[in-house]
């Protein structure tokens, strides 16, 4: 799941298409092929979004939440929004279990999914938020961060 908290107008490329099953929020970039890959560091990395997936649900005027596989996961060989890494405050499900509470800064991990980072990086860590109810009764968490326009990346 990937929130804009700043709600700041982000332009993304929605002109490519996943090369795998990928959850929103997920770290990713263009390969050679011009297929959207999970990204391994945060050069050249964008955000992975979608609008709503038009489904039988979402037709017939049911409620669906964003949170449904439906909606979270953008399937392979579908086309997905390449949102930049600009100036803005965001937060997603997609991180790892060494982002808590403490840390400073984030990178990405091999997977497309946030780490904790030693040294000073674009991704400032904010803390965390609940997003709603799962249907177990347990929230939504996400890892709140900041894009820091003032770190340049390599």
């Amino acid at each position: 799941m990937l929130r804009n908290i700043q709600n700041d107008t982000v332009y993304a490329d929605g002109t490519k298409k996943v090369s795998e099953a990928m959850k929103r929020g997920t770290f990713v970039t263009v390969n050679a092929s011009g297929e959207i890959v999970k990204a391994t560091t945060l050069a050249g990395a964008y955000m992975l979004d979608r609008g709503l997936k038009l489904t039988q649900e979402v037709a017939m005027g049911f409620p669906v939440s964003q949170y449904d596989e439906t909606q979270d996961v953008v399937d392979k060989g579908e086309y997905a929004e390449l949102v930049p890494l600009v100036a803005s405050k965001w937060a997603t499900s997609e991180y790892a279990n060494d982002v808590v509470d403490g840390i400073s800064y984030l990178t990405v991990g091999a997977d497309g999914k946030l780490k904790k980072s030693t040294d000073p990086t674009i991704l400032v860590f904010n803390g965390f938020m609940n997003d709603g109810y799962k249907a177990d009764g347990t929230q939504h968490k996400l890892a709140v961060f900041t894009i820091n326009p003032a770190v340049k990346l390599a």
